[in-house]
């Protein structure tokens, strides 16, 4: 499974490197492209994140995207002046669309999530069926996750997308099992 992840400036690093991490662990490859016409972004906490790619002319060879959150980054994400062109085609190509925090306004602002079970950072009365409480949701070809906090949830679920729909052999890493199956200790000295 080949995924584009839009990188734009002010997004929230974690949301976009973390589920990255996972993803690219789990078997997908994962290109980061720059819509600032720029090598690299310039997070919300001011990291500096190179990308694989200025531009999403290619957008087409992917089967979906990702969009991660961030306030500042999720607003140039809605004002990219090619974001229609992108939704456009993944939805009527059925391919996954997946954004995470703040990011399902992009896809509601331009009319794609009306319809739509989703998650977000915060209710945003945004078009589609808003779910309070839940922490990573999947409705058909989209995907959304409420906050930083549930990245790696957000990337499990698009890797289990991909093994469903026949993107994906096997997850090589079989990440989900060994953390589920992990025990952390919590040693406090102070006790």
């Amino acid at each position: 499974m080949r995924l584009l992840m839009l990188m734009a400036d002010g997004l929230e690093e974690c949301e976009a490197l973390m589920t990255r991490d996972i993803l690219i662990r789990g078997g997908v490859e994962v290109v980061m492209a720059s819509i600032n016409n720029k090598p690299y972004v310039i997070g919300q906490y001011k990291l500096t994140i190179n990308v694989n790619q200025v531009g999403v002319d290619n957008y087409k060879d992917f089967d979906g995207m990702i969009l991660p959150g961030g306030g500042l980054g999720t607003k140039n994400l809605d004002e990219y002046i090619r974001m229609d062109e992108l939704l456009s085609y993944y939805f009527k190509n059925n391919k996954l669309v997946a954004a995470i925090c703040a990011a399902p306004s992009v896809i509601s602002n331009h009319g794609y999530l009306d319809g739509y079970n989703f998650v977000s950072y915060a209710d945003m009365n945004l078009k589609g069926s808003f779910k309070e409480g839940e922490c990573v949701m999947r409705d058909r070809n989209v995907i959304t996750g409420k906050n930083v906090l549930h990245s790696a949830e957000f990337a499990f679920m698009m890797i289990e997308y991909g093994k469903e729909k026949g993107l994906l052999d096997t997850n090589p890493y079989d990440l989900k099992d060994r953390i589920e199956d992990h025990r952390v200790v919590i040693y406090n000295p102070y006790k």
